[in-house]
């Protein structure tokens, strides 16, 4: 059997992930045997989402049966526990994560319909952001300290934009206006 350069094995190896990592000038995936190892998987890994610092993956993965969150520290090359987020039972998708790795924000059906839940690694809770929303909820998004929250719902028959506060009980309704030329 021809032996295959290691560049081209490289190659390979990253391109059967389905989740391909590039090096920061986008020249070069980084090695997965290095970089990737517990990401790897014949199972679908979905909605990747980079903390703003570089160090966390956030994505969701079917691995365990159902759609569940997973956290990868690309610091110390492995997955991250996150007890208290995943159920058998109900599907958590569509995740993003702040800067330093402490919360994560994500869609799940926990409670019938689509909802946007918060979770602290420290504390280990979940809170529902999303709540009382009669509408379908999508794309949640963290800022970097996670006080600030944003997602799309179509609670008014259109997908418009709802931001929550973390200090706040509720959520706000941000007015986007058209520019004027």
């Amino acid at each position: 059997m021809p032996s295959i350069p290691a560049r081209l094995r490289h190659f390979l190896s990253v391109a059967t992930l389905g989740l391909v990592l590039w090096g920061c000038g986008g020249e070069r995936p980084l090695a997965p045997s290095a970089a990737l190892s517990g990401v790897k998987t014949i199972f679908d890994e979905n909605n990747p989402n980079v903390s703003a610092n570089g160090r966390y993956l956030v994505f969701s993965s079917n691995r365990d049966g159902s759609h569940n969150v997973y956290l990868y520290d690309l610091q110390e090359r492995r997955i991250q526990n996150l007890p208290g987020l995943n159920s058998e039972q109900f599907s958590a998708t569509q995740p993003a994560v702040s800067e330093n790795g402490r919360f994560i924000v994500f869609v799940s059906n926990r409670l019938g319909k689509s909802e946007v839940f918060l979770y602290d690694r420290q504390t280990r809770r979940l809170e529902n952001i999303s709540r009382g929303n009669p509408g379908d909820v999508r794309n949640p998004s963290i800022s970097g300290d996670g006080g600030i929250i944003a997602y799309e719902t179509n609670s008014l028959g259109q997908w418009d934009i709802e931001v929550y506060l973390r200090d706040s009980s509720a959520p706000r309704d941000v007015q986007i206006e058209q520019p004027s030329s």
